[in-house]
């Protein structure tokens, strides 16, 4: 993870790995995405900055060899995603302007096109890849709520807007259909989620309006969903059920995954206050 000027990497007691954290030149300008290729475990950590820079360090917090980036005018503000095309690595971002950054596994720009998303304010691309490039898709919300559809090959006036009301918060994820994605959306207190067919799965409503963080999480056969209201961390099944002991005090994304491994998931999140703090689900 990073603050504004730091990569960070700590182990599963809270203390820092050897090398980090690693002093960045810049502040970043969207999180850090970490990437494995092959399915190798041979980590690259991709950290944008805000002067326009792409950053790609390996497990060790060494600067890897061979990475070619070339600054851009505008800086990335999404996380860098990775897909896989006809054996051909696409390393796919969107810049602050709008643009669509697309870079080979060395950092060289891959794929260039004219699109420039509308109305678009650095929040998450979801990516839906197709035969061919050309043909590959992102979801994304705009400065209105609204949630667009564009496909790399066409002009942003040929945007969709898919006709779902305008969220605080949106994320698209395959939920309850495995079939087909699903939309989960924040809005004031209420939480909806949709199917692709735009049929209501579900809609619950909270105390207080829904803040920062919308994320899901797929373990086994758990589906888990994470909504951040205030200072409290909400956990919910994918039918907007509370699991035992939720809501958690943080502010911050966070991370559900079984740190050491004992067979009970952890959450990890932080706070505004710089706090890193590790749940265990019972």
């Amino acid at each position: 993870f990073s603050t504004a000027n730091y990569l960070m990497a700590i182990d599963r007691n809270g203390k820092n790995v050897e090398n980090f954290p690693v002093k960045l030149n810049s502040p970043l300008s969207a999180p850090v995405s970490v990437l494995d290729y092959d399915g190798k475990r041979k980590y690259r950590l991709l950290v944008p900055l805000e002067n326009g820079e792409l950053k790609n360090f390996d497990k060790n917090g060494k600067e890897v060899n061979g990475w070619k980036h070339k600054k851009e005018s505008s800086p990335i503000t999404s996380s860098v995603q990775h897909i896989v095309i006809s054996r051909k690595d696409y390393l796919i971002a969107a810049k602050k302007n709008g643009g669509i950054a697309i870079y080979k596994r060395d950092g060289k720009k891959r794929y260039t096109q004219d699109l420039k998303l509308s109305h678009y304010d650095g929040k998450p691309l979801t990516i839906i890849p197709g035969k061919n490039i050309e043909d590959v898709k992102l979801l994304y919300v705009d400065s209105s709520g609204n949630l667009v559809q564009v496909r790399l090959s066409l002009g942003d006036d040929e945007s969709e807007i898919l006709g779902l009301a305008a969220g605080n918060h949106t994320l698209v994820e395959n939920i309850v259909d495995s079939q087909a994605l699903d939309y989960l959306i924040a809005k004031g207190p209420r939480l909806s989620l949709y199917n692709e067919g735009n049929e209501l799965k579900f809609s619950t409503n909270f105390d207080s309006s829904l803040s920062s963080a919308l994320q899901y999480f797929n373990w086994g056969n758990k589906k888990f969903i994470v909504i951040n209201e205030g200072a409290n961390i909400h956990l919910l099944n994918s039918k907007a059920e509370s699991y035992p002991g939720f809501p958690v005090y943080g502010q911050g994304e966070s991370v559900l995954i079984d740190i050491d491994k004992d067979g009970s998931l952890e959450l990890i999140t932080s706070d505004t206050q710089g706090l890193l703090i590790c749940y265990e689900l019972k």
